[in-house]
């Protein structure tokens, strides 16, 4: 199966959950590709200051779409329709970056199955940012879980519990 996974930053050295759902899709004898924008996650500016990326061999391919702007530590990107459409399934990371809204309309008109992982893991210190996912939650983001064709999602327990 070819499958997309979109995810608004990835980088080779901060391995975030995309990069071991691509590395096991892989195993399972899945050709994979991460779908992502050239822009740096707040992660990646704290600990580098340049704009190049470290290549290494993964078993599965990474294209960059450029950034039209950074709005908010969440990237505009363009291009990606011309991705999205050779692959049998798209796999969103997370409901409130743009560049998944756009690959689920991409795929949506390219009748490709959409599943959506909310995997929410943290509170926006910003409260401007805390009010305006609150507000893309209610509105955006609710359309886009009740529209995929799959919601998968990560539970994270407390540690003292």
């Amino acid at each position: 199966m070819r499958i997309c996974i979109v995810v608004p930053y990835f980088t080779s050295y901060v391995h975030g959950n995309e990069y071991g759902l691509a590395k096991g899709l892989c195993e399972l004898g899945h050709s994979v590709t991460i779908v992502t924008s050239t822009a740096k996650a707040p992660r990646e500016k704290k600990i580098a200051n340049s704009r190049t990326r470290s290549v290494s061999n993964y078993e599965f391919d990474v294209n960059y779409l450029p950034v039209l702007f950074d709005m908010g530590d969440n990237p505009i990107i363009t291009g990606i329709d011309k991705h999205i459409k050779n692959f049998d399934v798209v796999l969103l990371q997370e409901d409130y970056p743009f560049i998944c809204h756009k690959a689920y309309s991409s795929a949506k008109k390219c009748g490709i199955p959409a599943i959506l992982s909310s995997e929410r893991t943290y509170y926006p210190e910003n409260i401007a940012k805390r009010y305006v996912l609150k507000a893309l939650d209610a509105t955006t983001n609710k359309k886009l879980r009740d529209s995929v064709n799959a919601l998968t999602a990560t539970a994270m327990l407390p540690e003292n519990l």
